[in-house]
């Protein structure tokens, strides 16, 4: 089975003093590669660090924020994702197929991201991988045996995610974490999105869209 990351950019920051470009991606054509579509959407949000800075100065100096609260909105917000399309065949690039995908969410910073978790007692429901067509024996033991706290988990078109999909996050407050121990963030894992990183936001309470 092939396993890719590749990013999900899906909105244009706009911060106090900068901007970032972010695009995304969707399903993919090609049998035992990666998926490499893309569709975007133009949004705009602000990270509130509660003092006068903004994203370039905590990514530049994470130390002195770690620990902070912070406040900021869903359309921040970049999907990065591991997935195998093992399973697709040609002509699918319509439509989806039996792979296998791990989707985070993360916020661009520098080389590296701060990647979305869920706070201790955030209450976030567990999101668990779903089969909704044909996945094969083995991806369709390796789909529904997944989950994540926060982020989405399951196959191409039938994902499931918590505390809600990326479009559907509104406001988020959090907490950062900084783990100068921990190796720059480069992907979610077979496991799911649930590890250690070294920029963090744990997130204590999201608004969606459908609330």
């Amino acid at each position: 089975m092939l396993i890719s990351t590749k990013r999900f950019r899906r909105s244009a920051i706009a911060l106090m003093t900068a901007a970032l470009l972010i695009t995304a991606v969707g399903c993919s054509d090609t049998e035992e590669d990666t998926s490499n579509n893309k569709e975007a959407s133009q949004t705009e949000g602000t990270l509130d660090l509660g003092v006068q800075a903004n994203l370039d100065d905590l990514c530049a100096d994470p130390a002195q924020y770690d620990g902070r609260a912070v406040t900021f909105a869903g359309s921040m917000i970049e999907e990065v994702s591991v997935s195998t399309t093992a399973g697709c065949t040609e002509g699918m690039q319509d439509g989806c197929c039996g792979n296998a995908v791990w989707m985070t969410f993360t916020i661009p910073c520098g080389e590296d991201a701060l990647v979305l978790v869920a706070a201790p007692g955030a209450n976030f429901p567990v999101a668990q991988g779903r089969v909704d067509y044909a996945a094969g024996t083995e991806r369709e033991e390796l789909i529904t045996n997944s989950s994540t706290s926060f982020g989405c988990v399951g196959q191409e078109c039938a994902l499931e995610c918590t505390p809600g999909s990326a479009d559907e996050l509104v406001n988020l407050s959090a907490t950062f974490r900084f783990d100068s121990s921990v190796d720059a963030f480069s992907g979610p894992t077979e496991e799911g999105g649930d590890g250690a990183y070294r920029l963090e936001l744990e997130v204590s309470e999201a608004t969606l869209n459908n609330q």
